[in-house]
């Protein structure tokens, strides 16, 4: 009954159709999008796995430890790399003070791979920093890459070989 009494305000069926395009074309764009990204890794992927050569990780990437409390920081916010981030796609921006623990300070382009339950590869790229401070979970190891890219090192490690040796160490 009380919905009944309630008003909202309704747009016009032409302009309800406008916006509706508007939509409907982005979500298009927003689908293209990830097809290219997915694409685009799989290719990466690709070209790893017909390399005939081999090298240990620590041959092309170094690991960052650049630890950090963010209760000391006085940026009004950061980026924050965690495995729930990662499974929605972006890094979380959160104030400093909402994280509980010692992270990980990136301080140049990286490559994050969970240490926490290998069969679910969580391999993220960090190609490029932004202006806001970024600080990954300790969940993650961060690898910097050595004479080589952020693309080609995340390449490497994104391949079913690695996930498989990784698994080789888990008890």
């Amino acid at each position: 009954g009380i919905l009944k009494e309630l008003v909202i305000p309704v747009a016009p069926l032409p302009l309800q159709r406008a916006i509706a395009e508007v939509l409907v074309a982005l979500d298009d764009k927003i689908a293209a999008n990830r097809h290219v990204a997915e694409s685009a890794r799989a290719l990466a992927v690709t070209i790893v796995s017909r390399l005939a050569a081999r090298c240990a990780v620590s041959d092309v990437a170094t690991q960052s430890r650049s630890s950090v409390n963010p209760n000391t920081m006085s940026d009004e916010a950061v980026q924050h790399y965690s495995l729930p981030a990662f499974d929605a796609g972006a890094p979380e921006v959160v104030a400093p003070a909402a994280l509980m623990s010692a992270k990980n300070h990136l301080q140049e382009p990286a490559v994050l791979v969970a240490k926490l339950n290998p069969r679910i590869p969580r391999i993220w790229p960090v190609p490029h920093l932004g202006v806001m401070p970024a600080l990954a979970s300790p969940e993650f190891v961060a690898l910097t890459p050595r004479n080589t890219s952020v693309g080609a090192l995340w390449g490497a490690l994104a391949h079913p070989s690695f996930t498989e040796k990784v698994l080789t160490f888990v008890a």
